[in-house]
């Protein structure tokens, strides 16, 4: 299968170097304030400027959704969709980085004005981060999960579980599962999957594909570890067990200009968005496992991963627990709500003893109980010698012997006890009630 990428990857550069991509001759210039920008004009959702994205609200018309067969390139501070011939379809505008060195996300998707949602906690919920060593780019993230059940409620909140990697300051790539609408497609009351490869403006999906609750989500990002035109091409897919025609896929192709960057942060996450009200608006379950995680990155040899994990929003108990960090085949899980109690240890057997005089007069009539704690009542019991039935039994004795009793609880666990009786013309005399 890689190998096969790399092929396509080599002929994508060989069409585009054909091309020439020189579509655009002189580019608008890339803004530097995008996040400034980006809270001053959040509030423009309420005009219905504004749609929900696995990277917090955005712009509509900044967002593309590229059809399959297509690839994305970078030119001039753009981003480009160009067929598979590499010619240019359209021109998606300009990306923004943000100032100084670190990830915009997950910070953006906390930004908001008075139009964005911001009720029970949205953004970066619960997540975890792999910083790769310097100089060593990722080139592959693999994950699985299993898409959970509809919420209880539905509002018209968005759910996004993902897996991706991200470069310094620029771009997140993504495959997603995602619980109700957003600029992929997807409806309020359905979980979809897509690819998203976004930046602090420009962004572009593969387009929102239903998929079932106990679907198992395959999220891969790759790039067949391999340099073209001095920097990365990279591949997005995003399958679900339930599909019958293949995985969605978006292609990131260096092109011949403006390579793309190389990513090098992995993360885990649970983000949500939109208006979440109380905590029936996540999942009826307490969690979501990220399994079988393998991640590659160019000339390491991984073994383990040391995730930091983040709880950005815990008031229904939200966190991440990375479970095993061995790689491959790590875990991460993403935590809903605060799971319910262990269930207290099944009940043993009753305990018995039996009460009453240990040495009797010769034929006196006496009586003796059963003391029972634990186990599940009702209790049912049988004395020997005798027969009885009761907790009490009332009887003589015309010589020593051994006075027994079982006890058999509701889940017929059972236990016994026993007292030796002696008959001596010495014993107390019995008071019957």
């Amino acid at each position: 299968m890689l190998h096969k990428r790399v092929l396509i990857q080599q002929a994508l550069f060989i069409a585009l170097a054909a091309a020439g991509c020189s579509d655009i001759s002189s580019p608008p210039p890339t803004s530097h304030s995008a996040l400034a920008q980006f809270a001053a004009t959040a509030s423009a959702d309420s005009q219905g400027t504004y749609v929900s994205t696995p990277m917090g609200w955005r712009l509509a018309s900044e967002g593309h959704v590229i059809p399959k067969g297509h690839i994305l390139s970078l030119w001039a501070g753009h981003m480009q969709e160009r067929d598979a011939a590499g010619n240019l379809v359209q021109d998606l505008g300009p990306y923004s980085q943000m100032p100084g060195d670190g990830p915009f996300i997950p910070a953006n998707p906390l930004l908001g004005g008075s139009g964005i949602p911001q009720l029970l906690g949205t953004g970066w919920i619960a997540y975890t981060l792999w910083d790769r060593p310097a100089g060593h780019a990722i080139t592959a993230d693999t994950a699985r999960w299993v898409v959970p059940p509809k919420p209880t409620s539905i509002n018209g909140q968005q759910i996004y579980l993902f897996n991706g990697i991200q470069d310094s300051a620029s771009w997140l790539l993504q495959p997603v599962l995602q619980f109700g609408r957003s600029r992929a497609g997807g409806t309020d009351s359905t979980w979809s999957a897509a690819c998203w490869n976004v930046s602090l403006h420009t962004y572009a999906t593969t387009g929102a594909v239903t998929v079932i609750p106990g679907d198992t989500v395959i999220g891969i990002t790759d790039s067949s570890d391999g340099r073209y035109g001095g920097g990365y091409a990279y591949f997005c897919s995003v399958n679900s067990s339930s599909w019958q025609y293949g995985p969605s896929e978006l292609w990131l192709f260096n092109g011949n200009y403006q390579p793309w960057p190389e990513y090098w942060q992995a993360v885990e996450v649970l983000e949500a968005e939109g208006t979440m009200t109380s905590c029936s608006d996540y999942p009826p379950t307490d969690s979501t496992a990220f399994w079988s995680i393998g991640i590659h990155a160019h000339g390491l040899v991984l073994n383990w991963l040391s995730w930091s994990p983040y709880n950005a929003v815990t008031d229904c108990g939200q966190h991440v627990n990375p479970v095993f960090t061995q790689n491959p085949g790590g875990e991460v899980d993403v935590f809903y709500l605060t799971p319910p109690p262990p269930p207290p240890p099944p009940p043993g057997p009753p305990t018995v003893t039996i009460s009453g005089p240990s040495t009797v007069r010769r034929n006196a009539t006496c009586t003796w109980s059963a003391g029972v704690t634990g186990g599940v009542p009702p209790y049912a019991y049988s004395w020997t010698p005798g027969g009885a039935q009761t907790s009490d039994v009332t009887m003589s004795w015309s010589s020593s012997g051994t006075l027994s009793v079982w006890v058999t609880d509701s889940l017929n666990h059972g236990s016994g006890a026993q007292m030796s009786i002696t008959v001596s013309p010495s014993a107390p005399i019995c008071i019957q009630q």
